[in-house]
């Protein structure tokens, strides 16, 4: 009797044991899934934020800027260059550096998010060096915004 109890024990737990390491394989499937499209998705926008900053580029070239006595004359011939005076093109210059921060900071904030996302769920997929590494360079990057601000 006890031995069928022992085999009955065991034959349970060889069961529990197969449907565990399903669910936890499943689990793990579903994390890597995660992180994958996560990861996806921002270098998504990052090649987005770069097309837009590209294009604000060749508009600002394109439409030239108010000058420092008043409104830029007429557009002259194809092939014409616009040449920006120092002050026009110091401020262009940190406009674009601002803007570059801005973009750089939210990336690298999503990257501290996601961190902080796994070590809260004990994911651990980043190690300690790294979380410090981009947690600093997001604060070196929100100095300079606002130093450029």
């Amino acid at each position: 009797m006890a031995e069928n109890a022992i085999a009955e024990l065991k034959k349970e737990n060889t069961e529990l044991r197969t449907h565990l390491k399903g669910a936890l394989e499943t689990a793990v499937a579903d994390a890597r899934n995660l992180i994958q499209s996560a990861q996806a998705a921002d270098f998504r926008e990052l090649q987005v934020g770069i097309s837009e900053a590209f294009s604000d580029l060749q508009a600002s070239i394109h439409q030239g800027v108010d000058g420092k006595d008043g409104a830029p004359g007429p557009q002259g011939p194809r092939g014409d260059v616009l040449i920006p005076n120092e002050s026009e093109a110091q401020a262009a210059l940190k406009e674009a550096r601002l803007n570059n921060a801005k973009r750089h900071a939210i990336q690298i904030a999503r990257i501290v998010d996601r961190i902080e996302f796994e070590r809260t769920h004990n994911l651990r997929s980043f190690d300690d060096h790294s979380f410090g590494h981009f947690h600093r360079l997001l604060a070196d990057i929100q100095k300079d915004i606002e130093n450029l601000s």
